[in-house]
């Protein structure tokens, strides 16, 4: 359940086919203290916790007043493909992940951005800035982001060149017409998550700089719902605390920078950015959880949970195994050498997001592991799950329960 500012308000009819008439005044005005989505529809809920309206998102006044608080509610935001194309194409998703992998052995101190393409970030200019200072500043030898607009690791960008293809954003193309092609062939509206991961996987395992931009109006990072998964995950990573040494040591090797609107307006960015990468990280942390939070309504809908969960589930088929160290069963296994990402994702999960998860992704999960987790309430709450069998039980166990909550 996402939690809400007492200020957002919203009018309210005596049903929703009255709602659709224009000549209907509202019965009146609530709150909205907190909301669920459902994925077909959000439940309202005032500062009582009574349920006051449940909402279809794809029509009516009601639906588009929420739409306007939380703008990635809005339904068009999931039609993109890489929500909708749910089998991917496993000799696509490993060629992104050859070629990612390539592109970063290349450099040896990486800063990753997470970012809102738009306003300030609509062409990068912002990003471009922020790359000089690491560069001069910081030691970074690369700075990655990816959008429609630029693709950095590849080379991808305006480029006034015969062999340029034409996207929604303009003509665009990499330094030559064979990388190009190969890029072209990455199927990236689709595929672009294996890329970022690698390099997230990058950073978590030999340090780096983490740069997050925390920006309002169309560069806000929770009027996409991409760009909140992102930071969702993220943050499991490197901003929550867990009593976990693998994570702990991780966090240690990143230095964190959070930007916030008062940040770029400074006139001297340079020394804000320096600040900032000091040894004093309290203060970025506290605006790390701020920008995490305003994400919230983003990350209560179900299908964000689902599609990052798939999203880092296929990044494990291609990233490779190893032998595990672990004491959790798996000593001795093979398992996937980015099983901490999957473990991140698991500590996100409510009860409604796993139930959706588990619905995806249930026949090919081995395990799953809720021991971190301090969302699910359900009697399965810090449970390890272990093998098949237990958790087809789980899946028919969350379904009842939900049913008897609702």
């Amino acid at each position: 359940m996402c939690k809400t500012a007492p200020e957002k308000k919203i009018s309210y009819w005596e049903s929703e086919k009255k709602q659709n008439t224009s000549s209907t005044s509202p019965k009146g005005s609530v709150i909205v203290d907190s909301i669920r989505a459902t994925g077909v529809s959000v439940i309202v809920y005032d500062q009582s916790h009574k349920e006051v309206l449940r909402l279809k998102m794809e029509a009516g006044d009601q639906a588009e007043q929420l739409r306007k608080l939380y703008p990635a509610m809005d339904p068009k935001l999931w039609m993109r493909e890489c929500f909708t194309v749910l089998d991917k194409q496993l000799q696509q998703l490993e060629a992104v992940h050859e070629a990612a992998s390539r592109q970063l052995k290349k450099h040896k101190n990486i800063a990753l951005t997470s970012f809102r393409r738009g306003a300030r970030n609509e062409k990068h200019d912002l990003l471009h800035k922020v790359d000089a200072i690491l560069k001069s500043t910081a030691g970074v030898d690369y700075t990655h982001f990816q959008s429609g607009h630029e693709n950095s690791l590849f080379g991808f960008g305006p480029r006034d060149v015969s062999f340029a293809i034409t996207t929604s954003a303009g003509k665009r193309a990499c330094p030559t017409q064979k990388e190009t092609e190969e890029y072209t062939g990455f199927n990236m509206r689709v595929n672009w998550y294996i890329e970022w991961l690698d390099v997230l996987d990058d950073i978590a395992q030999n340090g780096g700089v983490l740069v997050l931009f925390d920006l309002e109006g169309k560069a806000s990072m929770r009027s996409s719902p991409n760009c909140a998964m992102e930071l969702a995950l993220l943050y499991q990573l490197f901003g929550e605390k867990f009593d976990d040494q693998k994570l702990s040591t991780m966090r240690k090797k990143i230095r964190l920078v959070v930007l916030t609107e008062a940040d770029i307006g400074a006139e001297d960015l340079e020394e804000v950015i320096q600040r900032k990468l000091g040894p004093q990280q309290k203060q970025q942390e506290k605006l790390f959880k701020e920008a995490y939070e305003k994400c919230r309504e983003v990350l209560s809908e179900a299908r964000a949970a689902k599609y990052l969960g798939q999203w880092i589930d296929d990044f494990m088929k291609v990233a490779g195994t190893e032998t595990s160290r672990d004491s959790d069963g798996t000593y001795g296994q093979k398992v996937s050498k980015v099983r901490y990402l999957q473990q991140a994702f698991y500590r996100l999960l409510d009860d409604a997001q796993l139930a959706e998860y588990l619905q995806l992704r249930g026949p090919q999960l081995k395990q799953l592991n809720l021991s971190f987790n301090q969302k699910i309430t359900g009697p399965w709450s810090r449970y390890h799950f272990r093998n098949t069998g237990r958790l087809s039980c789980l899946q028919a166990s969350l379904r009842a329960y939900l049913t008897a909550q609702n």
